[in-house]
């Protein structure tokens, strides 16, 4: 109910109740006016006709006595009386017309006035000199007074009636005065609750209690305004520093439910807002982080209300786990209880490539430091240790030659040579690790040398390996043959010793184009390369094994039945060439390597065999020796002349100027070591060819190719061999340069 029609209700009640309590009021004092005056009235007949009747009773003379109640025809309410004696018989009566069944039940001493049954009943003794001689007996018909007070009642209600209508409209304009200020108050709180609009204010005109409480609304409304502009700022600070942060918020009641996150948490995970305030921590967190996430919230959120920066996984909306830094925090009620959880998550992809490429360029940089440091090893001892088993080979071959099968050193000197051979390789292999061996550098196809090669790879491997050669390639490449056939050799032996019972080798060979954004490896550039891919079906690598297996003496054969260096030598050579070697493996499943070697542009050059079939070793020029290890030149010496060469010795560079002054008619060809005290090979040959300008030249070193490259020995046109020298390779050179077949 309004209050418009609560004040016009209690004015009509208050009016309506004052005007029956007045009705009421006015009725009964009429009704008791009314009977008071009929009792008077006939009291006062009553004493009359009891004095008139005393001298009728006295005498006994009944008719007069009923001349006198005769009396009473004048007043229309009487119906009936009479005169009893003390004998309460009647002595004279009146009996209105219509009402004979009227009857006297008897008579008081007392004079007594009652109602009984509509009618007024009066007993008014009659007394002579104080005494009692009779009574006088009255009965009124009160039906006139019942009748003028129905219509007293009716007129009552008439009046209440026209009352009531008037006190509504007096009631309804009354309202209007005191309900329209509160109206208009409620009106415009109603506006204030709907929208939220503080600024609103209701008119402070009123000088009563209205005004006042208009006064106090509108000052109110000022705070609550204040307060409001206030939260409003704090919540768009709030909001402004949420959505601006770079790291995710989320928040979660006690039930772990998210209740609020920022643009940033959505963006992460690439939900929205929406999908997350649907989600449950379990929903977004990775299972392998439930433990860590208990533990962490049991050990510090609970006890200390917040936790330290701690790792976790969420799901993405790809279901990818993407691994976040997280903080977590107790979120508390007014109460200080617990009421959920709110995070601080950072995602730590960037940081955790960063991490990785960081330990990636560090493995590299160990690597690199180790593969430098064996190379700097290995280059380092290779010239002595070259320069040892120059004689050893030398000597080897030269008694073997004038050996035959059935002579009992035969073997010795044979296993001597083998021993030589695999200390050269060794070498070789060390070398080639460090990327220090010296390349003979041509132009070749790499698919028809893998195709060449089958025969080789055929009678090294056994026979339950079956080699398959796949070749769409017609690339060329520039490398050493040499070097290049000794990565399909140890990566051969590598797959047959991974398929023990045997199995499938596949070589595939083809050319690729690669754009900047599509290469194996972050440091390859985009190109054009010849692909080498090399697969066996065999035990293949364990993971844990595929970061090591380029490592130097690195192995997981049995002792004695691996040196560790076949891969690693694989990607010294690869590196070497400005390849760049990829590999796969599956635990029981297989192995491939994939090989890019560069394409570059022109024909295929000529190789030259260094010991072709039929040629003649033997010379009569003469040659001029330049080394100052005296095990290398005297086995130098002897191989030249055993096949007619006729040879000058010199351990220096002043002793080969003079010797060559001396017999520059004589001399055609100089061979000198690199590197010697006081002048390297290439100014001493300078030098010489300025004595004698026809002068022809071979150098020959054990030192690794970037010693011999700095010295300028690996230019085109200039003939080299590395130590130890074979004796047919040697001589083959030789030959070849004093029969202008290979030109200065």
């Amino acid at each position: 109910m309004t209050i418009k029609n609560k004040i016009t209700s209690i004015i009509m009640i208050i009016s309506i109740v004052s005007i029956i309590l007045s009705c009421l009021f006015f009725l009964s004092f009429s009704v008791y006016n009314q009977f008071s005056i009929r009792v008077l009235d006939l009291d006062a007949v009553a004493s009359m006709i009891s004095h008139n009747c005393l001298v009728p009773i006295a005498f006994n003379i009944p008719e007069d006595a009923e001349k006198v109640l005769n009396a009473f025809k004048e007043e229309s309410s009487v119906v009936y009386a009479c005169i009893l004696d003390n004998e309460n018989k009647v002595f004279a009566d009146f009996r209105k017309t219509g009402f004979s069944d009227i009857v006297c039940l008897g008579i008081t001493n007392i004079k007594l006035n009652y109602y009984e049954s509509g009618f007024l009943k009066i007993n008014h003794p009659i007394e002579l000199n104080g005494k009692r001689i009779a009574s006088l007996y009255i009965q009124s018909d009160l039906s006139k007074i019942y009748r003028n007070i129905r219509m007293s009642l009716f007129s009552l209600f008439v009046v209440l009636f026209v009352v009531s209508i008037v006190a509504y409209f007096i009631a309804s304009k009354i309202q209007l005065f005191v309900s329209k200020p509160i109206s208009n108050l409620s009106k415009i709180a109603r506006e204030v609750s709907e929208k939220a609009d503080y600024s609103i204010r209701s008119p402070e005109g009123y000088k009563d209690e209205m005004g006042i409480l208009n006064a106090s609304f509108n000052k109110m409304l000022s705070i609550i305004q204040k307060r409001d502009n206030e939260i409003r700022n704090s919540e768009k600070r709030y909001r402004k520093l949420l959505e601006g942060m770079i790291d995710g918020f989320v928040s979660f009641d006690k039930n772990w439910k998210v209740t609020e996150c920022n643009k940033a948490f959505q963006n992460m995970l690439g939900y929205t807002n929406q999908e997350l305030l649907s989600m449950t921590f379990k929903d977004i967190t990775a299972p392998e982080y439930y433990e860590l996430k208990n533990k962490v919230l049991k050990d510090e959120v609970y006890k200390n209300g917040y936790s330290e920066v701690y790792e976790c996984g969420y799901f993405k909306s790809d279901l990818s786990v993407l691994k976040v830094e997280v903080r977590t925090n107790l979120l508390l009620d007014d109460n200080g209880n617990s009421s959920g959880m709110w995070e601080i998550v950072r995602d730590i992809t960037k940081k955790v490539e960063a991490e990785e490429e960081k330990n990636k360029l560090e493995e590299q940089l160990r690597q690199s430091k180790k593969i430098e440091a064996i190379g700097k090893l290995a280059g380092g001892i290779a010239h002595d240790f070259n320069n040892f088993l120059s004689p050893i080979i030398g000597y080897a071959e030269i008694n073997l030659l004038s050996l035959k099968p059935e002579d009992s050193l035969y073997v010795s000197f044979t296993e001597i040579l083998n021993a030589g051979l695999r200390a050269k390789d060794l070498t070789k292999q060390l070398l080639a690790f460090g990327r220090k061996q010296v390349l003979d550098m041509k132009k070749f196809d790499l698919g028809k040398l893998v195709v060449d090669f089958e025969r080789v790879l055929r009678s090294t491997l056994r026979e339950d390996i079956i080699i398959q050669i796949f070749n769409e390639s017609s690339g060329v490449i520039k490398g050493d043959l040499t070097q290049i056939q000794q990565i399909l050799v140890n990566l051969s032996l590598n797959s047959q010793d991974a398929m023990s019972n045997g199995g499938n080798l596949t070589f595939e060979i083809k050319d690729v184009d690669f754009e900047d954004n599509q290469v194996i490896q972050k440091d390859m550039p985009g190109g054009k390369y010849v692909e080498l891919c090399v697969s066996d079906n065999g035990c293949g690598i364990e993971r844990k094994y595929l970061k090591q297996v380029f490592d130097p003496f690195f192995t997981t054969k049995e002792l004695n039945k691996g040196t560790g260096l076949g891969l690693s030598t694989v990607h010294g050579i690869v590196k070497q060439h400005s390849g760049y070697i990829w590999l796969y493996s599956e635990k029981n499943i297989g192995t491939t390597f994939k090989i890019y070697f560069p394409r570059v542009q022109g024909e295929v050059e000529e190789v030259i065999e260094l010991a072709p079939v039929g040629i003649d070793f033997a010379g009569k020029e003469s040659v001029l020796i330049v080394e100052d290890n005296d095990m290398v030149i005297k086995i130098v010496h002897q191989i030249l002349s055993r096949h007619g060469y006729n040879i000058f010795m010199a351990f220096n560079a002043n002793d080969a100027a003079k010797i060559l002054s001396e017999n520059k008619d004589k001399i055609k060809l100089v061979i000198s070591d690199v590197v010697m005290p006081g002048m390297n090979g290439r100014e001493l040959v300078v030098i010489l060819q300025k004595i004698s300008p026809g002068l022809k030249s071979i150098f020959m070193s054990g030192y690794s190719e970037e010693v011999i490259a700095h010295h300028g020995i690996l230019e085109d046109g200039i003939n080299f061999i590395q130590k130890p020298i074979r004796e047919k390779e040697f001589l083959t050179l030789v030959r070849n340069v004093l029969d202008d077949k290979i030109l200065n």
